[in-house]
């Protein structure tokens, strides 16, 4: 069943995403975008930014919506469903839908982003969303005047763990290695917060259950195990590229990103990359917004 045909169909409405929206819809472009979940993809997860030009502060969320406003007042049209495959036929690309759908397009911008890594250990998912969260904006709240763990040792596990601590009782770092891999000024912020205690080469070996509710964590230190007790569980260990729905066409490399040249596009000419699918060394929402527009503005080239 085919759906329609546009110009550019961008998959995935986060930042890079909405951002190339904006300038091909600004253009004159018909553009659509397809998102299988929320706008704004992981900002969205986000409790706060502050590296953000324009911004002193401001959270994930908001920023995604205001976005989403700029997007719905030029009238870009959003498809909310997943795609499964891209087909290419000649110069014509098909995007094909979860629900059977067939879209054309001539020029595709693949911005599906990343997803947390888990740490695969049993009653992982049954308890996810009932004490394992992977996003202390959306989940916080719940545990607030509580203890919870936090793990990882890069930037999203620090800042979060920073967030948590303003409406958690204790907020206990576990990190499998002696040192962070966050940037410094994080590091730094721990020092001042009473309530935070870090737990350094230690892993999660096992999640605690009582009375079929969550109750905390076993870790593995020094060859010794020990049980810290805890409301919650938030996971920030890392991410895994979403990248599935691409395998055939020979664009992802072996970590399941999309390698793309300086004008964003891959090595199949019409088909883009941007933002956080794709390969690179910063993965930031400046950098997001700067493949979407760098994206879009060579699209635009080549359409005239």
């Amino acid at each position: 069943m085919q759906a329609g045909k546009y110009e550019v169909v961008i998959i995935g409405a986060g930042v890079a995403g909405m951002t190339a929206a904006l300038y091909l819809k600004r253009s004159g472009v018909n553009c659509l975008i397809i998102e299988g979940d929320t706008p704004g993809g992981q900002v969205v997860k986000t409790s706060i930014i502050s590296n953000y030009p324009g911004f002193k502060s401001i959270t994930g969320a908001e920023l995604a919506t205001k976005m989403l406003m700029q997007l719905k007042a030029l009238e870009v049209e959003i498809l909310y469903e997943k795609v499964i495959n891209i087909k290419l036929d000649h110069d014509m690309k098909v995007v094909v839908l979860d629900d059977g759908q067939e879209i054309l397009s001539n020029k595709i911008v693949i911005a599906t982003g990343r997803k947390p890594r888990k740490l695969n250990l049993p009653n992982e998912e049954r308890f996810t969303g009932h004490g394992i969260s992977y996003c202390a904006t959306c989940d916080g709240a719940l545990f607030k005047d509580e203890e919870v763990v936090v793990v990882g040792g890069g930037d999203s596990a620090l800042e979060e763990a920073i967030y948590l601590s303003s409406i958690c009782q204790k907020v206990t770092i576990i990190h499998r290695s002696e040192s962070f891999r966050a940037k410094s000024y994080l590091q730094d912020d721990l020092q001042y917060i009473k309530n935070i205690e870090i737990i350094k080469n230690a892993n999660i070996v096992e999640f605690l259950i009582s009375d079929e509710k969550f109750a905390g964590v076993r870790i593995n230190r020094h060859h010794e195990t020990e049980n810290i007790k805890a409301s919650a569980c938030f996971v920030f260990i890392g991410y895994i590229p979403e990248s599935n729905a691409f395998d055939d066409l020979g664009i992802i490399d072996e970590e399941g990103y999309i390698t793309t040249n300086d004008e964003m596009e891959t090595n199949i000419k019409g088909i883009y990359a941007i933002g956080d699918i794709r390969k690179k060394s910063v993965y930031q929402i400046v950098t997001a917004t700067n493949d979407g527009a760098v994206a879009a503005i060579n699209i635009l080239k080549n359409i005239s």
